[in-house]
């Protein structure tokens, strides 16, 4: 959705009319949080949607392509996070920061082979645990608005982290040793948050797809608690309330 909502914010960017069309899936009427976006952020989504079934084609005279913008830069997510303030300025001033851990459900089929573990360390020192994909987006907003503390596995999710705009936040971000992206880091990096890694096991090679544009994880790996507890206390218990 991050690359998706930075093709947009280009488009309002470089001043495109609203009413030339747009054309994606079908399919994309049927995901959820899509939905969820558009009731959300009118202002951003209201263009002209042409939603192509996958047995019909086209004849176009003239055809501009996004291709994949930097999209965590600060200035492509400004929109996504300025857009959000109608949600966040619901929540109660006086409701205090969250620490958050973000799980995956095992069907994904990545994330920690010993997720039970990883979370009862983070819910004794006091973290939350939640499955972003279990959440609608207005709820993920309000999450992540207020989460000071964030751990979790290199996935999606991380993206939420704009939702907490230019209040002070610190990500601990999980990955196999021989699987590591920068893309959190260097959004931390554009919103001035806090950013450290945490390397477990090497994961099999043969669950990593390497394509034109990307190296894909799509695998389990083992991350000791005992280190794993060891990094949460040098990173957040010091110098934190």
């Amino acid at each position: 959705m991050n690359e998706f909502v930075g093709r947009l914010i280009l488009l309002d960017q470089l001043g495109v009319p609203r009413d030339i069309p747009i054309i994606v899936p079908e399919k994309m009427k049927e995901i959820t949080f899509v939905n969820q976006f558009f009731d959300l952020l009118p202002d951003l989504f209201s263009r002209n949607w042409v939603y192509q079934p996958p047995d019909v084609f086209y004849r176009i005279e003239k055809c501009t392509y996004l291709v994949q913008v930097m999209k965590h830069n600060r200035r492509n997510l400004a929109s996504l996070a300025e857009g959000s303030s109608v949600v966040v300025d619901d929540i109660h001033k006086a409701d205090q920061d969250l620490h958050l851990f973000i799980t995956r459900n095992k069907i994904s089929g990545r994330g920690l082979l010993n997720m039970d573990e990883i979370e009862a360390v983070a819910l004794k020192h006091g973290f939350t645990i939640i499955d972003p994909e279990q959440e609608s987006v207005e709820e993920q907003i309000k999450l992540f608005s207020r989460a000071k503390h964030v751990i979790g596995p290199h996935g999606a999710g991380n993206v939420n982290l704009v939702f907490r705009g230019d209040k002070p936040l610190k990500l601990l971000e999980i990955f196999p040793e021989n699987f590591i992206k920068g893309t959190y880091f260097f959004l931390c990096q554009n919103f001035g948050y806090e950013y450290e890694a945490l390397l477990g096991d090497p994961i099999a090679e043969t669950k990593l797809t390497v394509s034109a544009s990307a190296v894909k994880l799509k695998g389990e790996f083992y991350l000791s608690p005992d280190a794993f507890e060891r990094k949460v206390v040098s990173f957040f218990d010091k110098n934190s309330s």
